[in-house]
């Protein structure tokens, strides 16, 4: 089942990164992004929570991440490159995230789009904001 961007609402952004030392990490942005990459090209509807240690995990719906089904994880390193997609997905804003090869993990593209480009500045923000 792929969700809609259109009907997703605007997500609450909070990119002040004041840690908690005794949690240790924080969600630092959360919402539904639709995603795509070499494995899987089509677009699938994801939420997605990127917490302040830099890990980037994604459940197929909310109530997937409530009851703790996760579907991936990618860990944020300085290898990693974020940027606003050359193209655009049926005039949402879209970005790019690469995942450089790490030992057995080979190397990946991953596409996100999102419902408008205040979103998607939030998301590239937040992920390049990440201490690592």
């Amino acid at each position: 089942h792929t969700m809609d961007c259109d009907d997703i609402p605007e997500i609450e952004v909070d990119i002040e990164y004041d840690f908690e030392p005794a949690h240790g990490k924080r969600v630092v942005i959360e919402g539904v992004l639709e995603k795509r990459d070499m494995w899987d090209p089509a677009w699938r509807g994801r939420y997605f929570v990127l917490d302040s240690k830099g890990v980037l995990c994604y459940y197929r719906s909310k109530d997937d991440k409530e009851s703790g089904k996760l579907a991936g994880k990618i860990k944020l390193s300085m290898e990693c490159s974020i940027s606003l997609a050359a193209f655009q997905s049926s005039g949402k804003a879209c970005f790019d995230l690469h995942v450089p090869c790490r030992g057995k993990v080979i190397s990946r593209t991953m596409h996100f789009s999102t419902p408008s480009m205040k979103t998607c500045e939030a998301w590239i923000s937040a992920m390049e904001h990440i201490p690592l």
